[in-house]
């Protein structure tokens, strides 16, 4: 009986929540100041926060398991974050690999040359991620470094 209606309380949320998102205006294709991203970030917040509320009357919470509704919500996004930076660094690493692999076919001359090519190819990289930063109202990312 339980999990009968806890079924019936997470489908009524998420029809609740499409509805929602139903209402929202479509995002314009104009490039965002950083003003427009601290709003975004606040509406996000808000939207998560009505999402909580929802949840919890919809599933009639108790305060001690909302805590631990959140306290969930927080360890899973650490997770998340972790494993995405393992993967950055995974695929950085298996880069390097595939470069050293490269490097390790040519002869001298081709190795300068093929050094040349991968700093341009990084140089155009880091430029527009800079870019890309500066449109959405980010911070620059120092030269040299890596995303």
């Amino acid at each position: 009986m339980i999990s009968k209606t806890l079924c019936v309380a997470l489908v009524a949320s998420f029809f609740t929540l499409q509805l929602q998102a139903q209402t929202e205006p479509a995002p314009s294709g104009k490039a965002r100041s950083a003003s427009s991203d601290k709003a975004k970030t606040e509406k996000s917040m808000e939207k998560k926060e009505r999402h909580e509320e929802n949840l919890a009357k919809d599933l009639n919470l108790t305060p001690e398991q909302q805590a631990q509704f959140k306290k969930t919500d927080e360890a899973y996004a650490t997770q998340r974050k972790a494993k995405k930076d393992a993967k950055r660094a995974e695929m950085e690493q298996m880069r390097q690999e595939r470069i050293k692999a490269h490097k390790a076919v040519l002869n001298a001359d081709q190795v300068k040359k093929y050094d040349e090519i991968l700093a341009k190819k990084e140089a155009k990289h880091a430029e527009k991620a800079q870019s890309k930063a500066g449109k959405k109202g980010r911070k620059p990312i120092p030269e040299g470094a890596k995303q």
